[in-house]
């Protein structure tokens, strides 16, 4: 997926409109060549409230998060900020941190506290793609 928008933008930014002829050219990887490691987690919720995160609620460890345009988590430190994971066929960023001492648990920002209340704490199978 990250190959066709790449190939969208050279494309806009030399002023060429996109065909599908470009696209075939180029031989991009097919959904199925995506790879991706799986895990069993626990996967919790939170807002991007001051008494759920530090005194900068709105700036997680990617930056801002208060106009993203992306479903956000919170992932432990041994994944990289930027990488897309998945968890109940939902794709979110990982744009923000754990704290230190959660290891291997995901935090799903939600809009609203009731949202994240009722969430709760569920393990889940998450997939985290290169």
């Amino acid at each position: 997926m990250k190959y066709i928008i790449l190939l969208v933008l050279v494309l806009l930014l030399q002023g060429k409109n996109l065909t599908n002829s470009d696209i075939e050219q180029k031989k991009l990887p097919l959904a199925k060549d995506v790879k991706y490691q799986q895990i069993e987690s626990i996967i919790s919720a939170y807002t991007l409230s001051a008494d759920e995160t530090d005194n900068t609620p709105n700036i997680g460890a990617g930056g801002r998060l208060d106009n993203v345009k992306f479903n956000v988590v919170a992932c432990p430190r041994n994944i990289n900020l930027g990488t897309w994971v998945e968890i109940d066929n939902i794709k979110y960023k990982c744009f923000d941190r754990m704290n230190i001492r959660y290891k291997n648990n995901f935090d799903i920002l939600m809009n609203t506290k009731k949202e994240a209340f009722t969430f709760g704490r569920q393990i889940k199978l998450v997939k985290i793609y290169e």
